[in-house]
């Protein structure tokens, strides 16, 4: 916490006081490493501290102190020069000399848990031709897809010259990890036969049946969503037929389904895409017997909600259908929350505007009516709310003009808080901004975690 107010108080001089203090002590070098404090240093360094620290990684490097800093990183513990590393990692600029420097750094590393792995991975793959290039021809480098805990990052697509055969790759490369050479028009029939032997390996894991296989370690089965994308659209046929295995040997391996959730996340988002009835009737078959496999995102939205709003990719009639037909099935105003939540994060808010102002509040049915009133308070706008304001003094059903007067109020407690938060990132006081923050908190619904990304985009706080 001390180191977020210097960060914001404390002179360039004071500031690289601080991080020579962390560093020379072993016990508090670990304190700097925290997703807060990534975005801090990122925005909030000056250009002396960054020199600093740049002059200090070139020092630490120098061949002269090859003694005191071997050349093989290999540690569990976290070295000065990883204290000063992990800061160069989030000042850097995504460039050639930072890409250069982290294959470096890679090579001299062991593949382990720590946080500044995983961001050097992440830096590397930046320009995934050198990385991937590098993954071929260097072992150093290729030792981060085997060893222990060193795969919990996703390989991106290689789209350099490959003149290496199938049977060499699987020969150096994890199984999950071939498919990413294999993305090229020219190599279709390969990237056929690994999306089969792939689902073959699936099937032997869930079976059972793999020679030594640590299950602790499943978690690193990571398999890039879009190399799987482009094998299901050359063979859909194929593709649905295995998948369709798979989904089924998962439901008989309930304990398995957790630490393979990623994989099956994106095995079942292309069938939905593909075959959305289908889809459903494991999702349904999975509620019925407390099989349910929601995976993580990043709002709290079930995973098959949260893709099927994907307008975008999930543009079939029958995906439309579905989505009416869940939206009608839900039980009570806070599903009906989380379905509008994750249209409006999907790109499904103009579909879900229509079906409530065209088709839900136009019913004769009061119940279609309390659907789209339910609906409309989390757009948050004006003109959701001025359409809720005449549905609370003019709807024939007092059934729903009472349910439009409730969320007519909280329309108005969404647009209040965007309207605050909007005004509060103009300001320049932090005592001023905290304490905004502090107020509308207690008002914050879920729908807080997209609207405030939105805000941020158009100030040009994200990009």
């Amino acid at each position: 916490m001390l180191t977020e107010i210097l960060l914001f108080s404390a002179s360039g001089d004071k500031l690289i006081d601080w991080f020579k203090f962390l560093a020379s002590h072993e016990s508090l070098r670990k304190s700097i490493f925290t997703e807060t404090l990534q975005v801090l240093l990122n925005k909030l360094l000056s250009e002396p501290v960054v020199r600093f620290v740049q002059q200090k990684l070139k020092t630490l490097r120098s061949p002269s102190l090859d003694n005191q800093f071997p050349s093989n990183i290999e540690s569990e513990k976290i070295t000065e020069e990883d204290f000063w590393w992990w800061i160069y990692l989030c000042i850097s600029d995504d460039d050639e000399n930072t890409i250069t420097w982290t294959l470096e750094n890679l090579k001299r590393r062991k593949s382990n848990l720590h946080s500044i792995t995983f961001y050097s991975l992440y830096k590397a793959t930046l320009d995934s031709n050198q990385f991937l290039s590098e993954v071929l021809t260097d072992k150093d480098v290729r030792k981060h897809l085997f060893l222990k805990d060193g795969r919990f990052f996703t390989t991106p697509i290689y789209n350099g010259e490959n003149p290496h055969s199938y049977e060499y790759l699987v020969s150096v490369l994890p199984q999950e990890v071939v498919g990413s050479f294999l993305c090229s028009p020219t190599r279709h029939a390969d990237l056929s036969r690994w999306g089969k032997e792939l689902m073959e390996l699936k099937y032997s894991i869930l079976q059972g049946a793999t020679v030594n296989f640590d299950y602790n370690q499943e978690m690193r089965f990571l398999v890039n969503p879009e190399v799987l994308r482009i094998w299901a659209e050359q063979d859909t046929p194929d593709f649905l037929c295995l998948a369709d295995k798979y989904l089924t040997m998962l439901f008989k391996s309930s304990r398995y389904h957790q630490v393979s959730r990623k994989f099956t996340e994106a095995v079942f988002r292309l069938f939905l895409r593909f075959q959305p009835d289908e889809a459903m009737k494991y999702y349904r078959q999975w509620n019925a017997e407390n099989f349910q496999p929601v995976y993580a995102n990043p709002y709290g939205i079930p995973t098959h909600v949260f893709q099927l709003w994907h307008v975008e990719d999930f543009n079939l009639s029958e995906h439309h259908n579905l989505r009416c037909r869940l939206l009608e099935e839900c039980l009570n105003d806070e599903e009906i929350m989380f379905m509008t939540f994750a249209a409006l994060v999907g790109g499904g808010k103009k579909e879900l505007w229509d079906l409530v102002t065209q088709k839900y509040l136009v019913s004769s049915y009061a119940k279609q009516r309390n659907l789209g009133v339910s609906i409309l308070p989390w757009f948050g706008t004006d003109k959701a709310i001025e359409k809720l304001d005449q549905l609370k003094s003019s709807d024939q059903s007092q059934w729903v003009r009472g349910h439009a007067a409730w969320a007519y109020e909280v329309a108005q407690q969404e647009r209040s808080c965007q309207e605050a938060y909007r005004e509060v990132l103009q300001a320049g006081d932090l005592f001023s901004i905290s304490a905004v923050l502090e107020q509308i908190e207690p008002a914050l619904s879920p729908i807080a975690r997209w609207w405030h990304c939105e805000i941020e985009k158009k100030a040009n706080i994200i990009e």
